[in-house]
């Protein structure tokens, strides 16, 4: 497996900018039942909730890592490359902003099972990174997860929402009595990395 945080594809999303709108669905699919996820898993880039313009390459980002998080724990997971090739086969721009009804027809191009997607708000200085988990068959919609922190620690505002969607997907890696001593250490990220470096 590549070395975490540190792949190629990370240097190139610096310059990936997401802005195109799209409204979400109105409707909203029932709530995701608490079962062990055994499915593939299509991660959309985060959309840019802030009007701080300069952030937009966060979305793509939020995206990759979310990707490696979940590969660490052993999710089957799409990759940036699957997503854009089952975007292309359809005619979809890559930076677009979708519908939930979009993201389903893509996740089934895509022969994936669940989405995530979300969205993050930042004032420059703090960031708050919210993600739902939408499930394909039977349709589902979990609750929004939430993590805010400072905007120079990130990396573990994001490992600990990634920490909420593995529990949310798999209970068992998740079981109460070690929920935060397993939670410590996924979100503790490796010394040399910072947030300069992502």
């Amino acid at each position: 497996m590549p070395q975490r945080y540190l792949r190629p594809a990370h240097l190139a999303i610096l310059g990936f900018l997401c802005g195109m709108g799209g409204a979400r669905a109105a409707s909203t699919p029932p709530a995701v039942p608490a079962e062990t996820h055994k499915g593939i898993v299509l991660v959309f880039p985060f959309d840019n909730g802030s009007r701080n313009a300069s952030l937009d390459w966060l979305g793509e980002g939020l995206a990759e890592i979310t990707v490696e998080r979940l590969e660490d724990r052993r999710v089957s997971v799409l990759s940036r490359q699957e997503r854009l090739s089952a975007l292309e086969k359809m005619g979809l721009p890559a930076t677009a902003e979708f519908s939930h009804a979009t993201m389903i027809k893509v996740a089934a191009e895509a022969d994936a099972d669940d989405v995530i997607f979300g969205r993050y708000l930042s004032d420059g200085k703090n960031i708050t990174l919210e993600a739902r988990l939408l499930r394909i068959s039977p349709p589902g919609l979990s609750r929004t997860f939430t993590q805010t922190g400072s905007l120079r620690d990130l990396l573990r505002t994001h490992a600990r929402l990634a920490w909420q969607l593995v529990c949310s997907m798999q209970k068992n890696q998740c079981p109460a009595a070690d929920a935060n001593l397993g939670e410590t250490i996924f979100t503790e990220p490796p010394p040399s990395l910072t947030m300069d470096a992502f």
